[in-house]
């Protein structure tokens, strides 16, 4: 199948499509960079992250035709660009007629399914975080000194020890909290509040 008919050119700056919009192409980059980028709305305010450039020979937006999802992202040409654009027929056809192709986008489910395995694992672990900054924050916030114990930490981020004893140990090495006992003092809440807010940026952007 010739691809030379089904190719737009884009401008630098030219946006390819926007997040939410719906579609019903793939495109494949034949010159030029793309630039994929999401919006994360946190505080009121709207933070565009860049998610990866792609080179030629790199394909996006096949979801829009695969499961027929609206874009999960912007997509913006960096330089001046050249795109194949495959509508569905024209995506199960190259897939039928090209093992290298087929190869291409079964490796590329594969490297998604485990990057998001690593993002859930990430969040997990930031959630925890979040969690248990969070709970101390709460719990101590109308007290004049700053501690807490640490079963009523465990209550309130609904945690266990053992869950807790690593976080408050990196919480402790920072400087951020002192242990006494069976009891945690605050060591500085106006950096808590600041990294409570950073986590949770953090945790919205995964």
């Amino acid at each position: 199948m010739s691809l030379e008919r089904f190719i737009k050119d884009y401008e630098a700056g030219e946006i390819i499509f926007e997040e939410g919009a719906p579609g019903n192409e793939m495109y494949v980059v034949k010159e030029g960079e793309v630039s994929i980028e999401t919006t994360i709305k946190t505080e009121g305010k709207s933070i565009i992250k860049n998610l990866g450039v792609l080179s030629p020979g790199d394909f996006f937006g096949e979801m829009a035709i695969i499961g027929g999802e609206n874009r999960s992202a912007r997509a913006l040409a960096r330089t001046r660009t050249q795109l194949v654009t495959l509508n569905k027929n024209r995506f199960y056809e190259l897939i039928e007629n090209s093992p290298e192709f087929a190869i291409k986008i079964v490796r590329k489910f594969s490297d998604r399914l485990n990057e998001a395995n690593q993002r859930l694992r990430d969040y997990l672990a930031l959630s925890k975080k979040s969690t248990i900054l969070l709970a101390l924050k709460e719990l101590t916030e109308s007290q004049e000194e700053a501690v807490i114990s640490i079963d009523s930490i465990c209550e309130g981020a609904l945690l266990s020890q053992q869950e807790l004893e690593p976080i408050l140990a990196q919480l402790i090495q920072i400087g951020l909290v002192q242990l006494e006992e069976s009891t945690v003092r605050i060591s500085d809440r106006e950096e808590l509040s600041k990294l409570v807010s950073l986590l949770n940026l953090l945790e919205s952007s995964q």
